[in-house]
């Protein structure tokens, strides 16, 4: 696993090995659509979704998951209509929403 860090962004890795990346409070699906004007829609389809940290290595899910209720940063609310409520991770993968 990468060092530990906060969590920077939302991130995408080809099957190439290329990382794609688009800061906090980007969300997985915009970076999609970027991705599929640049490149080919196959590869895109077969991208893995994560993170990337202030070193801006790539991490799962999973590993996102684990670093970031290490450094705090799950938020514990959200809201929704215009209404706080509280917020928990659904099982052990890290989504965007639970950050920001």
């Amino acid at each position: 696993m990468s060092e530990d860090g906060p969590i920077m962004g939302v991130a995408l890795r080809l099957p190439s090995g290329r990382v794609w990346t688009a800061e906090k409070p980007h969300r997985h699906g915009a970076l999609i659509a970027l991705m599929n004007c640049h490149e080919a829609r196959a590869d895109v389809a077969a991208a893995e979704q994560g993170f990337y940290l202030e070193d801006y290595s790539f991490v799962s899910r999973a590993e996102a998951m684990q670093i970031a209720k290490a450094a705090g940063q799950i938020r514990t609310t959200r809201i929704i209509d215009g209404i706080e409520r509280t917020h928990e991770p659904v099982g052990n993968e890290l989504y965007s929403e639970d950050l920001w």
